[in-house]
């Protein structure tokens, strides 16, 4: 699942192939999200050369579970430098939108809470049609997200109740449970949240959080080393 394209067809052949309960079982698991999953953290490995070892998945940290995580060994230690949480509506949209924001939004403080500088990204995936009701929802999507979603989500700066970076995706599947564009102008807005913005800022938030020095204690403990540090 290294793109993006990749994981959306899973899930779009997932959906066309299961039956109404199978499908809503999957949905209400989050089991039908796990190649998004895998996209983030091969996109992560890949761009940034962060080790293998050093993205987690489905990560346990005090207070709440990180679907993905970035981590970065000092000593013995793994310290948390990003988590990344990756939801998705398919089903159930104008019941449970505001609730799953709302969720978000009391997840994101209790992270931030317990890891005040650790940089937290959202990957948001809706889908067109309500496999519930089979309603199209992008009039709906279009006066809730600015008013519910985005006020969730920071520009620049560090805010302790918002999303550092953010992926938003209405997603439409045709009839072989290939994914298409929704080219439809009222969600223009939701091109400053697409792939390339998203892989960008978080790029600059990996980067801030590196730690990085040309020395430790243990070498200059060595007195050649510690003449050459003194000069």
């Amino acid at each position: 699942m290294h793109r993006i394209e990749g994981a959306l067809t899973y899930i779009g052949r997932v959906l066309l192939s299961t039956t109404p309960d199978e499908r809503l079982s999957l949905i209400r698991s989050q089991r039908l999200i796990r190649p998004l999953h895998l996209y983030v953290a091969y996109q992560i490995y890949s761009r940034f050369n962060v080790s293998p070892e050093a993205i987690l998945l489905e990560a346990k940290l005090p207070l709440k579970n990180v679907d993905v995580l970035v981590v970065e060994k000092v000593g013995s230690q793994a310290l948390p430098v990003m988590a990344i949480s990756i939801r998705s509506q398919l089903a159930s949209i104008k019941k449970n939108f505001t609730n799953n924001v709302n969720q978000l939004q009391g997840e994101l403080l209790a992270l931030r809470s317990y890891h005040p500088t650790l940089s937290v990204g959202l990957l948001y995936l809706l889908s067109r049609k309500d496999y519930t009701t089979g309603e199209d929802c992008v009039e709906y999507y279009t006066k809730q997200i600015p008013k519910k979603l985005l006020p969730l989500i920071g520009v620049g700066g560090f805010a302790r109740d918002r999303f550092d970076a953010a992926l938003i995706l209405v997603a439409d599947w045709n009839e072989k449970g290939e994914p298409q564009q929704v080219g439809v102008p009222a969600l223009s807005f939701l091109e400053a949240y697409n792939e390339e913005n998203f892989w960008h800022e978080v790029s600059l938030l990996i980067g801030k959080s590196a730690i990085y020095s040309p020395y430790t204690l243990a070498v200059l403990m060595k007195d050649e080393e510690q003449r050459k540090f003194l000069n």
